[in-house]
């Protein structure tokens, strides 16, 4: 994925769930408000009123818990991608090749690696 896709994704996943949740409860309160008028305020009025208010408030519903688990989930995948978007990490094939590559690399990645901070702290010129 492009560095500047991960950054527009993130923004979205990290920006959206709240305000879509504050107008999901918004349309909720709307619809209760001009259903329950409609359906003349609980004094035996349109059935069908009343089926469409119950099918719009589910929907809604479930629209609002989308948004919360977008909240819980969402935010912090949005802000990895958009704290990861300027790396550009390297590929599987060019870690091995660039370990293949490393003058204490035997087959034996461990190893490697032990035998690489070892010949650093033997290096009079390291800081450790």
């Amino acid at each position: 994925m492009k560095a500047k896709t991960k950054k527009w994704l993130g923004i979205g996943l990290a920006a959206s769930p709240i305000p879509v949740l504050v107008l999901t409860l918004a349309l909720y309160a709307i619809s209760n408000l001009v259903f329950s008028s409609v359906a003349g305020g609980g004094n035996g009025g349109s059935e069908l009123a009343v089926l469409i208010g119950n099918i719009v408030n589910v929907a809604l519903g479930l629209i609002g818990f989308l948004a919360t688990i977008g909240i819980i989930i969402g935010i912090p995948v949005g802000i990895i991608l958009i704290v990861n978007s300027d790396r550009d990490p390297k590929t599987n094939k060019e870690l091995v090749k660039e370990m293949k590559m490393n003058p204490h690399y035997n087959g034996d990645m461990k190893a490697a690696v032990e035998r690489s901070e070892q010949s650093l702290k033997d290096n009079p010129h390291y800081n450790s």
